[in-house]
Parts: structure tokens; sequence; C-alpha cells
């Protein structure tokens, strides 16, 4: 049986298992196959009752037919109801990290192609760099005064210059205050 002969297949067989839930599949080539399934429960009561069942259903019998690694790691369900939702619920099914990442979307009059976009390909997302502006160096007089007459700072470790500087620049930053 081919590739997309199954797909269908498959599709029969979630539709006679899960009558009530509404299903859309789409796969999408994003550095490899992603394969994505959209399903519509009709109230909380029947997404809360199904739920796991679905997810299991096409890890068992969708999953396990994939081909490589990514394909097998980047399957995402996104669940959607007409009405909302207990937090809670949608919680406890986006932190369920068996076989698949789900998550539940909101707004249920969102395309499958503007789900995919805001939550694996990121296409809309725009992001501005503006270069900062470039600012001229200003010799700091503080700093210049603090170091007239030690022009030739030994590259020794000399602590009495250093010391004698570092107390000119303290004195004249305490000045400013």
């Amino acid at each position: 049986m081919s590739y997309s002969e199954y797909n269908s297949t498959f599709l029969e067989m979630f539709k006679e298992t899960f009558p009530k839930v509404a299903i859309d599949r789409k796969e999408i080539d994003f550095s490899g196959t992603i394969h994505c399934f959209f399903l519509q429960f009709d109230s909380e009561k029947e997404l809360e009752a199904h739920w796991s069942h679905v997810s299991n259903f096409i890890a068992v019998n969708y999953q396990t037919r994939l081909q490589t690694d990514f394909e097998i790691w980047n399957l995402y369900l996104f669940y959607q109801t007409k009405t909302e939702i207990d937090k809670g619920l949608k919680y406890k099914i986006e932190n369920d990290t068996i076989s698949s990442r789900k998550i539940f979307v909101e707004n249920i009059d969102k395309t499958p192609d503007e789900i995919v976009v805001e939550h694996i390909t990121n296409e809309d997302l725009q992001i501005k760099i503006s270069q900062p502006s470039k600012i001229a160096f200003e010799k700091s007089p503080l700093i210049a005064a603090a170091l007239e007459g030690n022009d030739q700072i030994s590259r020794k470790k000399n602590k009495t210059q250093f010391d004698e500087v570092f107390q000119t620049l303290l004195k004249g930053l305490r000045n400013e205050i």
C-alpha cells in the first residue's frame, strides 16, 4: 500500500473511530517533513473525554509508519473546540509529551495555514534590526587631568603610580557629585 493510499485509509479509520471529531491533515516541508493534524471537537466535554484516545490512535496508526526521525519527532496535534476550555485541561493536553506536540488553539476560525504560521514556521514574525548611532569619542577631562604628568606609567607593576592616578580620579568624581 502506497503512502498516499495509507493516508486515505488512515483518515477513514479515524472518522469511523471518532465520528464526532473533525480532522484535517497537513504536511509541511520545513527542513524535513512536519506532519500536522487539526482536530475539532464540539465541546470541552468531548475534548476532555477523547483527546488522549485521539493522540494514541494517531501515534499507533500514523506515527509508527513515518520514515525518518525528523518526521517522528515533528508530529503536531492542534486541538480546537467551539467553546472555551478550562485552563487546567489545556495545560494537561499541552504538557503531555508522549508521541507528539499538542497545542490547543483558542480561535476556532483560524485556518490550518494560519495555525502553522503561528506555531511552526513563524513566517509572520517581523524582526527590525536598527544600527545603533555612532557616538564620537570624547576625551574625559577628568581622566586626562588624572593622567597628566604620568604619561609613561611603567609597564612594571608600579603600585604607587596607579594609586596616585586612582586617587586623583576618585577626588575628581567626588567633586562632580
